[in-house]
């Protein structure tokens, strides 16, 4: 009988202790406040917040050459990457795309897709158009990124989508 109920408790502080499963993937659906304004400029001041607010916007090649409602549907996403435009993405935000640009954002903390990411330092910034609003680039989605790094507290950073892949 004591062996059996040792058994047990060993058992059950195997399970307590054991791992928890799979951790849940972060997801990219845009908050409440991505679409809406960026909050007003806090003065010169002000501590710099843990934001990078600004723009999307078309270059005029890319505007005069796809007519917006051949949009319909898509997805507009944003990324903020260490080291380059390419690098690892540190913070992203996605939503259906809006009827018109430019399309202002606010990336923030609650924004960064990695476990212990600090939104910090200064971060370079890619936007698309994409038709099935995932991660991976396809053939027929538009994007562009920033030449130089963002840093963060900016609150007038523009994005350009000046590429057709």
């Amino acid at each position: 009988m004591r062996r059996a109920l040792g058994l047990l408790m060993l058992s059950l502080a195997l399970c307590a202790c054991g791992p928890k499963g799979p951790i849940e993937p972060i997801s990219l659906d845009a908050d409440a406040d991505w679409l809406n304004e960026p909050p007003p400029d806090p003065g010169p001041t002000a501590p710099v917040a843990a934001v990078i607010c600004g723009e999307i916007r078309l270059s005029a090649e890319i505007a005069a050459a796809q007519p917006t409602d051949a949009w319909n549907g898509a997805w507009i996403l944003l990324f903020a990457s260490r080291g380059s435009p390419g690098g690892p993405v540190l913070a992203g935000i996605r939503a259906k795309l809006p009827p018109k640009f430019p399309i202002p954002f606010c990336l923030s903390q609650k924004n960064v897709l990695v476990r212990g990411g600090k939104l910090e330092g200064a971060l370079f910034l890619s936007a698309r158009i994409d038709g099935d609003g995932q991660p991976e680039l396809d053939p027929g989605d538009f994007d562009g990124s920033t030449r130089v790094a963002v840093p963060v507290g900016t609150r007038n950073a523009i994005v350009v989508i000046d590429t057709f892949r």
